[in-house]
């Protein structure tokens, strides 16, 4: 049976996923801060914060998914912060979560969400790196 890590699956998107996944018979630990909205998801959560390295990796581990979604994320538009002091959840949480499947021999897939706000309105982008992000947290996504 194939193991899925999901980080943010108590959030929209990660409902959704892990609901898909489940009912496709994989075997599924979410780790995210916040209870799952669905409450048929709650057997598979454990509460972990992205921003706690040592923690997450010890959970990561401990699990040996053969791959890991990564959806957690500070997803509401704050102009009124930094990417430091607003967005450490995009930044510094996903290195963490890169830290840890780089820590997690079982790995064989790994899929990291980001977001369109990477791009800015009015162009279409040139390549895979071609960002140009319109607010701070696009700018957070694109770190």
């Amino acid at each position: 049976m194939v193991k899925i890590l999901v980080t943010g699956g108590g959030g929209f998107i990660g409902t959704n996923f892990l609901e898909l996944a489940l009912q496709q018979g994989y075997q599924i630990l979410d780790l995210s801060l916040n209870r799952p909205l669905n409450p048929h998801h709650l057997s598979y959560w454990d509460q972990a914060d992205i921003l706690e390295a040592e923690s997450l990796k010890q959970k990561v581990v401990a699990f040996a998914p053969d791959a890991v979604v990564h959806l957690a994320a500070r997803a509401e538009c704050d102009e009124g912060t930094t990417i430091e002091a607003g967005y450490q959840m995009n930044t510094e949480g996903t290195a963490n979560v890169l830290a840890a499947v780089r820590a997690t021999p079982s790995v064989k897939r790994l899929i990291v969400a980001s977001s369109q706000y990477v791009c800015g309105p009015g162009r279409m982008p040139m390549s895979d790196e071609d960002y140009y992000p319109a607010t701070v947290y696009g700018a957070s996504k694109v770190v």
